[in-house]
């Protein structure tokens, strides 16, 4: 809810001006009244005046009025008589006197002036020298038929103030021959009218014409003798400290204004208000001063002696007192009150003193408890824990032993994993960490039942675990349970030399420690079994991530592999056919196309050794005998480019050094997998050397730990390798090349090896260079290989074969050679039309005799198509071509209806075998 805004200001006021404010507040009523009443008296006063001053006004245009028509009256009179005025000046004047006895008394002179200005008769007499040709009014009345009235004015005759009325008179013929004027005594007129006006020198009477230029004012001169006329031209009513009243004259363009000054008129009623205000003021001060003299001896002393009282209490005094006889009763009862306050409260704070104690000596425990706490749970090492809770117990509590026990539940015995002395104690051998406590003997099944055992003397019970402390000086002990979920595991062990040390609270304390020690140790013991776990995970993790590298790389390789040896079959078929036919081939070109079928065959072999990098080996691996030196030699050959071509073009020259053994070690394996290995072995050396350097090429035999071995080592003297490039350099996909490097020469190198049951050693330093060796068993009999143990396959006969790749290169290289043989070939680039070929073929004289046929082709691949064949010809045999031929072996998912799957790229001899075996199992 919102309070008025002063309300808070006002409350912080004193008493003293509160009174204040109250006498004000009780005088303002009947100074307002006062004031009020005073003013109602002035506006009665200006209302009766205005009003007085209307009559006045009404009353002096009136009279003006009457005597300006007796004047006008008397010039036409004048008019009728004229030949009296122009032909006799004594007979003029007498009946100028006669006619003024007989009118108004307010009428002043009579003048009849000839046209040329000249008095030519007056009622009593005039300076002749006076001309008043130049008188606008005598010029104006010259002019008019009728009396004219003009303005108030001074007359230049008299000197007095006139208000004029003439008339031309005229000739039988009309023409102005004189002009008669008659004077209204203005002066006399308003002291005639004025002479019993009360507070007369309070008004004042003027005339205005229309454009209110005021033409007469009376008295002519103020109190001050300034002249009356000047000071009247001022505003209206409102802009001075004037009333007035307005009477128009009829007939005239001019207004008699009456008007008083309003200062003057409530000057009394001013005085008379002062005077009340000085009344009412002298009262109310000393009103004032009795209160305020009141309050202070009957309240305000009361209240500053209760309010020092108050003060010394706030300060901390709560002894002080206030009582006292003074004051009125409602005071001395607010001093009893406070007295009585003042007492209850010495007595509570006493008590709050007491409880004070208890709280600060039990923050004290909980703080302890807390930095206890805190350093044993900042810890996850189970032994860092046992430390950390003995050494601070001694410390922080303080105690003079502490000790963490762990149960053993096999032999019953608590062992000690941490003991802590303090101050001068000296501990024996068995209460030192590692030692073990008998539980039976020594009543601590109590403790590890899950109560708190507390022995004030230890030097009264006879168990040796007590007897041996209180030898050592340790008189007071404490055991306190460790436990979680209501199963002990262990005991906290306190000890002091002082018998009876320890108190209920510090055994509640004790109590609480365990509980947050134990639960330190579950925590300790739960991270070190999820540490545990984690790094299984990890290792495990890591096996899984590796594989699945392994097979996303076999899933990329089964791809490449198929398109790279759809490529390669135009080279190998051409390459034999070349070295068959062709007799007139030198010997260099002849061993430029063995290179080449070499090549093709390592080719081939690289790429189906791709898939042992997601998959194992199906089947056993027959070995070749291999010559170490002269499979180097070949290395070296097949990268010379690499080592010498290239590095010279750039003025860089790196150094070949031989070291093979000299009795020629064979081993027996897969040659073009170790050959491979020992091209990315050079390879990887060669890289390793920008700035030139030695090559190594070493071959040796030796007894290794499964038996006798074969060496290969390539070395070099490059950059060199780290400890973390050495740890993952067999890593598929890792590399140090940037975008130059796949990272799977290594990784080609060390499944190599394992596949031949071998092992990879790498010595590498930083600058120093890299020395790898390959050692694979030489302990393996050689079986000699198919082709070996069986001749060779005759051509087959001739006869009509079908031929369907979509590959045109392939598709023709296929065709060429089978022509060459001998055979009537028809090649389509697509499984629908070769099927309709067949078809119609096998209606007529000449069907096919057999139909080979690509896997991956579009609209209809090589499934199929043998599918198809089949239902035409179930006995027509389908040979499948395919670069993933051995997978599809290793897998047996040969498609249904495939006489024989070959792999591509395809060799001469095996596709003449193949035709052979599948027409001599059709007849």
């Amino acid at each position: 809810m919102k309070s008025w805004p002063g309300l808070s200001s006002w409350r912080r006021t004193g008493l003293q001006f509160r009174l204040i404010c109250f006498a004000l507040a009780i005088a303002a009523p009947m100074l307002g009244l006062t004031i009020t009443a005073r003013f109602a008296a002035a506006d009665t006063a200006i209302s009766a005046e205005r009003d007085l001053l209307n009559l006045r006004a009404n009353v002096v245009a009136r009279t003006l009025a009457h005597d300006l028509q007796i004047a006008q009256a008397l010039v036409r009179t004048l008019q009728d008589n004229r030949w009296v005025v122009l032909h006799e000046s004594e007979g003029c004047r007498d009946f100028l006197k006669g006619l003024l006895m007989h009118s108004s008394d307010h009428l002043g002179d009579f003048y009849v002036v000839r046209l040329d200005g000249s008095v030519a008769c007056a009622q009593s007499d005039v300076d002749p020298a006076i001309n008043l040709s130049d008188h606008a009014f005598f010029a104006a009345a010259q002019r008019s038929t009728t009396a004219i009235v003009g303005h108030p004015r001074v007359s230049r005759i008299t000197g007095r103030w006139i208000w004029p009325v003439a008339l031309a008179l005229r000739d039988p013929e009309g023409q102005p021959v004189a002009v008669v004027s008659v004077m209204v005594n203005l002066s006399r007129l308003v002291a005639d009218v004025t002479a019993d006006w009360e507070r007369l020198d309070a008004s004042q009477v003027l005339v205005r014409d229309v454009a209110g230029r005021i033409t007469f004012a009376w008295p002519e001169r103020d109190a001050t003798g300034r002249a009356s006329i000047d000071q009247a031209q001022a505003g209206p009513e409102g802009e001075s400290d004037e009333l007035r009243a307005l009477a128009p004259l009829p007939g005239l363009d001019s207004e008699v204004v009456v008007r008083a000054s309003r200062s003057r008129l409530l000057a009394p009623h001013y005085a008379a208000l002062q005077r009340d205000l000085l009344v009412i003021g002298l009262v109310l001060l000393v009103a004032t001063a009795l209160a305020w003299l009141l309050a202070r001896r009957l309240v305000l002393q009361p209240l500053q002696r209760l309010k020092d009282a108050t003060e010394k209490m706030i300060s901390g005094d709560v002894e002080v007192r206030c009582a006292s006889d003074a004051g009125v009763r409602e005071f001395r009862d607010l001093s009893t009150a406070f007295d009585t306050m003042a007492e209850r409260l010495s007595r509570r704070m006493s008590e709050l003193r007491a409880s004070e104690g208890r709280v600060r000596r039990q923050l004290a425990r909980m703080s302890l408890l807390d930095q206890t706490t805190r350093a044993v749970g900042e810890s996850l090492d189970l032994e860092h824990v046992f430390d950390v809770t003995a050494a601070t117990m001694v410390v922080r509590m303080p105690v003079d032993f502490a000790a963490v026990l762990i149960h053993d539940p096999t032999d019953q015995t608590l062992q000690i994993k941490s003991a802590c002395k303090g101050g001068e104690v000296v501990l024996g051998a068995a209460l030192r960490a590692g030692q073990f406590v008998s539980i039976d003997q020594n009543g601590l099944s109590t403790c590890l039942a899950g109560r708190l055992v507390y022995e004030p003397d230890t030097r009264a019970v006879d168990f040796p675990f007590p007897t041996l402390l209180a030898s050592m000086g340790l008189h007071s002990l404490v055991l306190a349970p460790l436990q979680t979920h209501s199963k002990v595991f262990g005991l906290l062990a306190v000890a002091r030399t002082e018998a009876e040390s320890f108190t209920s609270v510090d055994c509640e304390f004790l109590r609480q420690l365990g509980d947050n020690v134990a639960l330190a140790i579950i925590q300790a013991r739960l991270h070190g079994a999820l540490k545990m776990a984690y790094d299984d995970l990890k290792s495990s993790q890591q096996i899984v991530m590796h594989d699945e590298r392994l097979r996303v790389l076999g899933q990329m390789s089964s791809g490449i592999a198929h398109d790279i040896n759809n490529a390669l079959s135009p080279v190998a078929l051409y390459a034999d056919a070349l070295l068959e036919n062709e007799t007139s081939l030198s010997d260099k070109g002849r061993a430029a196309l063995g290179q080449i079928q070499r090549s093709v065959d390592d080719v081939a072999e690289t790429l189906a050794r791709l898939r042992d990098f997601y998959r194992k080996r199906e089947g056993a691996v027959e070995p070749t005998l291999i010559d170490a030196n002269e499979l180097c030699e070949q290395v070296l050959e097949i990268c010379r480019a690499r080592w010498h071509d290239i590095p010279l073009q750039r003025g860089i020259e790196i150094h070949i050094d031989r070291r093979y053994a000299v009795v020629k070690p064979r081993l027996p394996g897969m040659l073009s997998e170790v050959r491979d290995a020992l091209v990315n072995l050079v390879l990887n050396a060669v890289d390793a050397m920008p700035e030139g350097g030695t090559l190594t090429m070493m071959t040796g035999s030796q007894h290794g730990p499964n038996g006798g071995e074969t060496l290969f080592e390539v070395g070099d003297t490059g950059i060199g390798m780290d400890s973390q490039t050495r740890e993952r350099c067999l890593e598929p996909f890792f590399t140090t090349k940037g975008e130059r490097g796949t990272g799977l020469g290594l990784a080609t190198v060390f499944g190599v090896i394992q596949r031949h049951g071998g092992q990879v050693r790498i010595d590498s330093q930083l600058g120093q260079g890299t020395r790898i060796q390959l050692a694979f068993p030489s302990g393996i009999e050689v079986q000699p290989s198919a082709s070996e143990a069986s001749p060779l396959h005759e051509q087959p006969p001739a006869c009509r074969l079908l031929l369907i790749d979509d590959d045109p290169i392939s598709l023709k290289s296929l065709a060429d050679v089978l022509v060459a043989d001998g055979h009537s070939v028809s090649a389509f680039d697509n499984g629908a039309e070769g099927v309709q070929a067949f078809a119609a073929a096998a209606g007529g004289d000449q069907p096919y005799d057999a139909v080979f046929s690509d896997l991956g082709m579009p609209r209809m691949d090589g499934r199929a198509v043998a599918a198809a064949i089949k239902r035409i010809a179930p006995h027509t045999p389908v040979l499948l071509l395919t670069g993933w031929g051995q997978r599809l072996l290793d897998d047996g998912d040969t498609p249904s209806g495939v006489d024989r799957v070959i792999q591509k790229p395809p060799r001469l001899a095996r596709l003449r075998q193949a035709l052979a075996s599948v027409l001599a199992g059709r007849a």
